[in-house]
C-alpha cells in the first residue's frame, strides 16, 4: 500500500475522469494501482498469474471499500494463502 495508493492518488486525481466505488475513486487511478502492484509482486518473484489475480483481488477490494486499507490487506492476505495452498 505505501507505493501503490500513492501512485493511483497520483494518476486518478491527475487523469481521473471516470468515478467508481465509494469515495469518489477514479476507475483510471484504480487501473493504474492494479498495475504498479502487479509489477511489484512479479519484480518480487511472484509468478505472474497469481500476482494478476492478487491485483485483481486488491483492485476489486479498494474499487468497493470505504475502509480499503483495511480490506485490501485482508483480502489479498486470505487470497495469497488459498492461492499457495491449493495451486502450489
Amino acid at each position: 500500500l505505501a507505493v501503490v495508493d500513492p501512485a493511483a492518488a497520483l494518476v486518478g486525481s491527475r487523469w481521473g475522469r471516470i468515478r467508481v466505488g465509494e469515495g469518489g475513486r477514479s476507475l483510471e487511478g484504480s487501473v493504474a494501482g492494479a498495475l504498479v502492484f502487479l509489477a511489484l509482486l512479479v519484480l518480487l518473484g511472484q509468478d505472474p498469474a497469481s500476482a494478476l489475480i492478487l491485483a485483481a483481488v486488491a483492485s476489486l477490494s479498494e474499487a468497493t471499500s470505504v475502509e480499503d486499507n483495511l480490506v485490501i490487506p485482508v483480502a489479498v492476505s486470505a487470497t495469497s494463502y488459498v492461492l499457495n495452498t491449493f495451486l502450489h
